[in-house]
C-alpha cells in the first residue's frame, strides 16, 4: 500500500484541486516534492507527482551562482563603461 510523505499536502490537492509542492525533510536524498491533480468532471482522478532531488537542486543551485556571477561582472562591465 502507497503512503504518501506528506500527507497533509496530498488531502490539501485533493480537496483545493491546485498544485501543491513542500519540502522532504525524512528522506536525505529528496529536496523537493511537487503534486499536480488531474480534474475531470469536478474530481481529482489523478495526481501527477514529481521529486526533485538533492542532486538536481544542487546543479540548479550552482547554475543560479554562476548566473549571479555573471550578472555582477556584466553590471560592472557596464558601469565601467558610463565612466569612461
Amino acid at each position: 500500500m502507497f503512503q504518501p510523505l506528506n500527507q497533509k499536502a496530498w488531502e490539501q490537492v485533493y480537496s483545493t484541486k491546485k498544485a501543491n509542492y513542500f519540502f522532504n525533510k525524512k528522506i536525505k536524498s529528496l529536496w523537493l516534492t511537487f503534486l499536480k491533480p488531474i480534474v475531470q468532471n469536478g474530481q481529482v482522478v489523478a495526481v501527477i507527482v514529481v521529486d526533485f532531488s538533492l542532486k538536481e537542486q544542487e546543479m540548479l543551485q550552482a547554475a543560479l551562482n554562476e548566473l549571479l556571477q555573471n550578472l555582477q561582472l556584466f553590471r560592472m562591465m557596464v558601469i565601467f563603461i558610463f565612466i569612461m
